[in-house]
């Protein structure tokens, strides 16, 4: 019979916390270009045609292209800067 003073056994060593996942610097990079080169026509329509846009410019279907590729363009952005952190 072996002797037991009511002590519990000693727990096993911590195992260290994993190492954190570094986002890709290129991809992020590549994220971001691209993210800008899709806001760029629309940046441009705005900035040299603004005065002259009505609101049925912007709901015809060349506008909603414009519009999407910048809406895509600024969730890339968007994205890249929440990897890069």
């Amino acid at each position: 019979m072996s002797e037991h003073d009511g002590t519990p056994p000693p727990l096993p060593p911590r195992q260290p916390y994993p190492p954190e996942q570094q986002g890709e610097g290129c991809l992020t990079g590549l994220m971001v270009l691209a993210g800008l080169v899709l806001m760029f026509p629309s940046a441009c329509v705005i900035l040299v045609f603004g005065q002259q846009l009505k609101s049925s410019d912007w709901t015809s279907p060349i506008g909603l292209i414009f519009l999407g590729a910048a809406a895509a363009g600024l969730a890339l952005f968007v994205l890249a800067l929440r990897r890069w952190r």
